[in-house]
């Protein structure tokens, strides 16, 4: 099989002035990018920087001094294919893959501390479509996959803390972490609603992504 031209992809500045397309660079004038394919750009209002996705990580660019990081799985990512970037009213990034979420959660020393959610911790068993993200007023971010669109709420921007100690009867018989599933009827038609709630963290996953729906969901999902 003849192996995928890669020619064409990577990062480009278009220049208004002179009308000319150059490669982004970094500090040492190299095209870091020239063999990736990007699915994503964010533009991070918090922090200045240009969150890059690609295909085999996220990249941190400041366009100032042309300095980047890359961050993979070796650093935390859930997964190094990167099909969405958005951030919460806290200033914690979220990406999105095939089917895993990951938060980035900035340290005062400049890095990050990534904490990834799969199917287990609430997420559904959807695939993330590519660059479907979108921010409501209050933070939450709506995620699109293939089985709806995902909502999730960070109510206090602190990682979540897993407890290392063996389950007690109340933990197995009132859990910490709770699923509804509650049913909406709107205009004759029925959606589910998943729910996922910690202390600091909820998921919320649509079966339907009309306007209407969504806004009805929001206002239940309030309410739990």
């Amino acid at each position: 099989m003849e192996k995928q031209s890669r020619k064409g992809w990577g990062l480009f500045a278009l220049h208004a002035d002179s009308r000319s397309i150059e490669p982004v660079t970094d500090s040492h004038d190299k095209a870091f990018l020239e063999k990736q394919l990007v699915r994503f750009l964010y533009p991070n209002t918090h922090d200045g920087l240009l969150w890059i996705g690609t295909q085999t990580g996220l990249y941190i660019y400041n366009k100032d001094t042309r300095a980047y990081r890359h961050l993979t799985t070796t650093d935390g990512l859930a997964d190094n294919l990167v099909k969405a970037i958005g951030s919460d009213q806290h200033g914690n990034v979220w990406i999105s893959s095939d089917s895993t979420l990951t938060r980035l959660t900035p340290t005062a020393d400049g890095n990050y501390l990534c904490q990834p959610y799969r199917r287990s911790d609430g997420i559904g068993d959807g695939i993330f479509h590519v660059r479907a993200i979108a921010s409501m007023a209050d933070g939450t971010l709506l995620f699109g996959t293939s089985k709806g669109c995902l909502t999730v709420r960070n109510a206090n921007g602190a990682l979540p803390v897993k407890a290392r100690s063996a389950p007690t009867l109340q933990t197995l018989l009132l859990p910490f972490l709770l699923l509804l599933v509650v049913i909406i009827i709107n205009a004759g038609i029925v959606t589910v609603i998943h729910y996922y709630h910690s202390s600091d963290m909820s998921f919320c996953s649509i079966s339907r992504s009309s306007k209407a729906i969504i806004n009805n969901a929001l206002e239940a999902y309030s309410r739990h």
